[in-house]
């Protein structure tokens, strides 16, 4: 496995990874599609999406953003995406994409947050994956229902 910049021809494969995250989350009927491409556009304008790739195929990604903290103009990075496909998903994976994106967060020093927005089914697993890639659970942000 190996990691990447996205350029603009991946684009189209990270849109429908996207939708298929949000599939996961969310019924049908509750994504715009619409927002769902200008998130992506507008997210990969600003920071680095980081595409993690197996015999050449892409398999999963990092879609980073940043972010104004409200009241202090402190800038952070954070994830709007970290997505692997269901069968590619393993604590390698993540590792991988969790370690690239901590790169980007070194180069650029900029503080780097992760899952600033969970579903309640997902706080328990993500709190774990994310503890046994190093970081500190500071605080979890949960979102239920339509967004």
């Amino acid at each position: 496995m190996i990691t990447r910049y996205a350029e603009k021809e991946d684009l189209p494969e990270v849109y429908a990874m996207y939708i298929e995250f949000l599939e996961g989350k969310y019924s049908k009927d509750q994504i715009d599609e619409n927002a769902c491409l200008d998130v992506v556009l507008q997210a990969w304008a600003r920071a680095p999406c980081i595409l993690l790739e197996k015999k050449s195929k892409i398999i999963g990604f990092a879609g980073l953003n940043t972010l104004v903290a409200e009241g202090t103009n402190v800038v952070y990075l954070r994830e709007y995406c970290f997505f692997v496909q269901p069968k590619h998903r393993s604590v390698k994976a993540a590792l991988k994409l969790s370690k690239a994106a901590r790169e980007v967060s070194d180069t650029f020093k900029i503080p780097l947050l992760f899952s600033h927005r969970l579903g309640l089914e997902n706080i328990s697993m993500r709190s774990k994956l994310l503890k046994k890639l190093g970081y500190k659970i500071s605080a979890i942000e949960v979102s239920y229902g339509q967004r």
